[in-house]
């Protein structure tokens, strides 16, 4: 109950703390990071490394609403996270 309760209050500092890839919407470009001190963010891939203050919200069958423009977006399969990643193999 302990790590629960950590894990409560980590995100209610912003801190990630799930158990995802993080998410890219390929309609509008909005994507997460990880800030240096554990943060979660969003931005603009076309544009400076600004928090929007926007989140991904789930919703059903596994994928996550995008807050932006609407679509829903599914997690990065392993694939397209080395294409992303420059990974040659």
């Amino acid at each position: 109950m302990e790590l629960v309760a950590v894990q409560k209050q980590a995100r209610s500092l912003g801190l990630f703390v799930e158990d995802r890839e993080l998410l890219k919407c390929p309609r509008c470009a909005l994507q997460e990071d990880v800030a240096v001190d554990g943060r979660l963010m969003t931005y603009r891939a076309d544009g400076f490394m600004v928090d929007t203050g926007l989140r991904f919200k789930k919703a059903r069958g596994g994928k996550f609403h995008c807050p932006s423009c609407g679509c829903f977006v599914a997690e990065p399969t392993v694939e397209e996270i080395e294409k992303e990643l420059g990974d040659g193999r």
